[in-house]
């Protein structure tokens, strides 16, 4: 049996779009209009498509992660750059590299 309606004009441009305006903390109706697409339409594919719901959440999600380092910057940032950096090692991990030291077959001894 076909599927009844227009066909969705959902794609993987538009899901990376519509999530990106969505990780800026941008709300659902902002982010639709956006990319050009009502805020319906939006929630009906949230509805109807698992992987795109899935998507939007973890936009939501960093959205809230980035809002703590900003509402905690001016007291302590640790703890929210801590969280940042394992939740998403891509994107915030620290990218220095230690190297180990040759002497004693690598191994560290105190003077």
């Amino acid at each position: 049996m076909k599927k009844r309606g227009p066909k969705s004009i959902l794609t993987p441009q538009l899901q990376k779009h519509i999530c990106e305006s969505l990780e800026k903390c941008n709300t659902i109706k902002t982010a639709a209009a956006y990319c050009n697409v009502s805020e319906r339409s939006v929630f009906s594919w949230i509805s109807t498509n698992p992987s795109f719901a899935a998507a939007v959440s973890r936009a939501k999600a960093k959205a809230k992660l980035v809002k703590v380092i900003v509402d905690a910057s001016p007291k302590d940032f640790r703890a929210a750059c801590w969280l940042l950096e394992r939740s998403y090692p891509g994107e915030y991990a620290r990218t220095e590299t230690r190297s180990r030291g040759t002497e004693n077959g690598g191994l560290y001894h105190p003077v």
